[in-house]
């Protein structure tokens, strides 16, 4: 008999324990399963006062104000990259452009380079010429100024040398008249 109660005790323990071990579950719960999160399918929305059994790992539970609140940011971010995109294009434009003035620019100062050099190798080879011309033309400065000088001397001694013989000449003159006017007058 003992044995009997022991095993009823134990019957009605292990069928206590199944009855406590089995999960009910509601009418309003909201299952979602471990595929749900592999697959894109829309939104699931729970009704308030449901009891949602989460088993995907890669879910994660948020409000409805919440979700709304991602929707506006996903949009608002759309049109952040939209806007960013027309920015990237109109640098890549502005640089574009940037690019070919920089480009022109260039060829603008190698042939003003260019130029520059052909004109000063133009400058160097007539200065070239000009420079034993201008020796020459100093050298032929240097002799007229000594024959300038030569020639004013030249005619100061010659003025001298007139001046010399008009005041002989009026010396003599005067004593020819003399002795001619103390012959005559003899």
């Amino acid at each position: 008999m003992i044995k009997r109660l022991t095993v009823v005790l134990l019957l009605q323990f292990v069928f206590s324990l199944s009855i406590l071990c089995q999960v009910i579950i509601p009418q309003d719960t909201l299952i979602i399963p471990s595929e749900y999160g592999q697959v894109s399918s829309p939104h699931i929305i729970a009704r308030s006062g449901s009891l949602i059994i989460n088993q995907s790992d890669s879910l994660h539970l948020i409000s409805h104000e919440n979700f709304q609140l991602i929707v506006a940011l996903a949009e608002n971010m759309k049109m952040m990259d939209s806007l960013f995109v027309d920015l990237n294009k109109l640098y890549a434009k502005d640089n574009r452009a940037n690019q070919q003035m920089i480009d022109n620019l260039n060829i603008l100062l190698e042939q003003s380079i260019s130029k520059n050099k052909l004109v000063l190798e133009e400058g160097n080879h007539q200065l070239n010429q000009i420079l034993p011309n201008l020796n020459r033309s100093q050298l032929a400065l240097e002799v007229a100024q000594d024959e300038l000088q030569m020639a004013n001397e030249q005619l100061n001694q010659y003025g001298k040398d007139s001046r010399r013989k008009g005041i002989t000449y009026a010396v003599s003159g005067t004593l020819v008249g003399l002795v001619l006017g103390l012959i005559i007058a003899n």
